[in-house]
């Protein structure tokens, strides 16, 4: 395919979106017009899992192809592997010793798209090094390297293989308001807000609040959107590939107050298990009581999940109009039909379901499910019901632009209906989430087209959950079906061997 006639590629990533997020994916209360008229039109997943429940881990797999015990992140803290900590592009196909160093090095999205003669772009959250280290490390996506002003305020990249970049920091508003392009372009659009903020940082119970940011003009939705409208005019008629990662609807869950007034008559479809009767049937969910209390919400008020899930519902929506803005700058330009776009989320958040709400390193569908989406050139329309990965993704989107993937991919090329019907789906997490995690929560996982399989060895404990009898995971079938468990425990010891390269980077700075 020549460079002419490759399709562009808009990756559109949020953080901490569950698959039921969507109305495409059964939620009838869901506010999501764009993206479900997206989902329409191309094909849309309905096994698609990731493969770790913590932020930077599950990124990484998505960007590079490769599951956490190759491409080193394992939780959030440490940096992916770039010896220069980020400025690009890796040419990994000139340079071999960049597959072969200490030090992994993997290729990026970024990288493999501009070897391809891609124009490349990075807008919003990547979080592929750590956000809280000390600026004298010099990271670019840490909050102290801007407010110390060791990262050039007029900098915009480039960053593992992305030659424009555009950061929204954190997730906070005062963390947002602080660092990072977004900070500059809200202090120049309203500054008595932006320090209205810096003085007065909101706060909740739960983190749970409404935005001290009035409207969603001056949201940071509607800050990427417009950026990628400058983008559009930048980069010309391509090919380009832009990765737009929106920060929301990962907490504190606050929408603007004019999004959320649109929710007051919200139905909530509720949370699975609220109670939590699947934690005290579940030795590894126990041990959530030993972690910080805000995770187990048994004890929480009256409302408090209702109240989460419909402020979620708010900045999902945001997220929507945001997408419906950047949709129609492509129809305008005349390069919708021309553009490959995915819309996914690195893992999503308990909401209430066994009575606990964010995240943790704990394997469940609340956290591993999340939505996919793929549409463009290339793309035959319908649903897949088969497993995915987000390793599979540079795959799939090399595939279908026609470029050259890294090697050693542990993912496959989803694109054509049917390849996943013998595909598996794996996701290996490591308790490393605090300083005191307990390791004896690591854990490994199998998807196949109807089970979730989960093994915790450090405790000898196993999970089986039938997603056809029990969408919600509230019955450990694993003591009923010693066969279904045994092989698929096998299946996932195979799995696991050619992924995993225990000498890798093993430091990180929180």
């Amino acid at each position: 395919m020549s460079s002419a006639t490759r399709p562009n590629i808009l990756l559109i990533h949020c953080d901490q979106l569950r698959y039921d997020g969507l109305g495409c994916n059964g939620n009838a209360a869901a506010r999501t017009p764009n993206l479900d008229a997206l989902a329409g039109r191309g094909r849309r997943y309905a096994r698609h899992i990731v493969a770790n429940t913590i932020c930077c881990p599950s990124r990484a797999s998505l960007l590079t192809g490769l599951y956490p015990p190759t491409h080193g992140l394992w939780t959030n803290g440490p940096a992916l592997g770039r010896r220069d900590h980020a400025p690009g592009p890796l040419d990994w196909t000139r340079s071999p010793d960049a597959r072969t160093a200490l030090l992994a090095q993997p290729a990026t999205l970024g990288d493999v798209f501009a070897a391809a003669g891609y124009r490349t772009a990075a807008l919003g959250k990547l979080h592929l090094q750590p956000s809280l280290a000390w600026g004298e490390y010099g990271f670019l996506e840490s909050l102290q390297s801007w407010t110390s002003g060791t990262v050039d305020a007029n900098w915009t990249g480039p960053y593992y293989g992305f030659e424009h970049v555009e950061f929204v920091l954190g997730h906070a508003e005062k963390q947002q308001a602080s660092a990072g392009h977004y900070a500059a372009w809200l202090a120049q659009r309203d500054p008595a807000l932006a320090r209205s903020i810096l003085a007065n940082p909101p706060e909740g119970p739960h983190q749970l609040y409404v935005s001290p940011i009035p409207t969603h003009e001056l949201h940071h939705t509607t800050f990427l959107a417009e950026r990628f409208e400058a983008w559009l005019d930048a980069a010309g008629q391509g090919p380009w590939c832009t990765f737009v990662g929106f920060p929301g609807p990962h907490h504190p869950f606050s929408p603007t107050p004019d999004i959320l007034g649109q929710f007051d008559d919200w139905a909530d479809p509720g949370p699975a298990d609220p109670e939590g009767a699947l934690l005290a049937a579940s030795e590894p969910h126990r041990a959530v009581r030993d972690l910080p209390p805000q995770i187990d919400m048994r004890g929480a008020r009256p409302g408090l999940i209702a109240d989460a899930r419909r402020h979620t519902a708010a900045m999902i929506h945001q997220i929507d109009r945001a997408v419906g803005r950047m949709l129609e700058a492509l129809e305008r330009k005349g390069m919708l039909e021309n553009t490959i776009i995915v819309l996914t989320s690195d893992h999503g958040d308990y909401l209430g379901d066994h009575g606990l709400l964010f995240k943790h390193s704990l394997a469940a569908q609340s956290l591993l499910h999340v939505p996919f989406v793929l549409t463009g050139p290339g793309v035959e329309a319908g649903t897949d019901e088969d497993p995915m990965s987000n390793v599979d993704v540079l795959a799939t989107l090399a595939a279908l632009a026609g470029v050259e993937a890294p090697p050693l991919q542990h993912g496959i090329d989803r694109s054509r209906p049917g390849s996943g019907r013998d595909h598996r789906a794996l996701a290996t997490c490591f308790c490393s989430i605090n300083a005191a995690a307990d390791r004896r929560l690591d854990n490994f996982t199998i998807y196949d087209g109807r089970h979730r399989y989960t093994r915790y060895p450090h405790r000898d404990w196993q999970e089986l959950f039938d997603h056809q009898a029990d969408p919600a995971e509230t019955r450990n079938v694993a003591p009923d079906r010693p066969d279904t468990a045994r092989a698929l425990r096998a299946e996932l010891a195979e799995r696991l061997m050619p992924v995993c390269m225990p000498v890798s980077q093993r430091w990180g700075v929180f």
